[in-house]
């Protein structure tokens, strides 16, 4: 075979017809990810901002979740282990209720659907979402306002 030759069907240029065809295809192609695209986005946003109603059927995380977000202000293991008893009957029935959520706050963390915010002098860690980040990486001044200093019973200004 010489150099010049082509083997069948390669290079050949395309009529506008075809051309056109592949368009077509392509942009209809496309339109479906789009679409898909749009609905996996709605179905996130669900998933990460849950609905007013708690539902019994979410993770553990996904419930975590909507107790801070509801409360509108960061929270403790205590505050939230006392809200889950209030919320959720089948948490209680865990054979160690505390040592579970434990366990679920981690995996948040881990998957960084939480965040934790440490408040010096104070023990424990502040759980809080995503929305909250400020500027590198910390929770914004606007929701440490929001920690609840006279719960704990100490002079806020010695920690600001």
């Amino acid at each position: 075979m010489a150099e010049n030759e082509q083997k069948p069907g390669e290079n050949i240029p395309k009529s506008p017809e075809q051309q056109e065809k592949e368009y077509h295809i392509m942009r209809e192609w496309l339109r479906q990810l789009l679409d898909e695209n749009k609905i996996l986005k709605q179905r996130l946003s669900e998933y990460e901002k849950p609905l007013e109603q708690y539902n019994r059927s979410w993770s553990w995380i996904t419930k975590i979740v909507f107790i801070i977000t509801q409360s509108n202000r960061p929270m403790r293991f205590s505050e939230i282990y006392e809200a889950m008893k209030k919320i959720d009957s089948s948490f209680v029935s865990h054979t160690d209720p505390q040592r579970y959520l434990s366990t679920v706050l981690s995996k948040a963390k881990q998957t960084q659907r939480l965040f934790t915010h440490k408040v010096v002098g104070i023990r424990g860690d502040y759980y809080f979402i995503a929305q909250w980040i400020g500027e590198h990486g910390r929770l914004t001044e606007e929701m440490k306002e929001k920690i609840d200093w006279y719960e704990l019973k100490i002079d806020r200004t010695r920690f600001l």
